[in-house]
């Protein structure tokens, strides 16, 4: 398997977990402010 194959694969998912991660952080921030 060549790295750039493996980066974009272990990206994409990284990609949608910060964004998951970004939601969240967002309506505690909210939620506490």
């Amino acid at each position: 398997m060549s790295r750039t194959t493996a980066g974009t694969h272990s990206q994409l998912p990284l990609l949608s977990t910060h964004k998951l991660f970004f939601l969240i952080t967002q309506k505690f921030y909210y939620h506490y402010c």
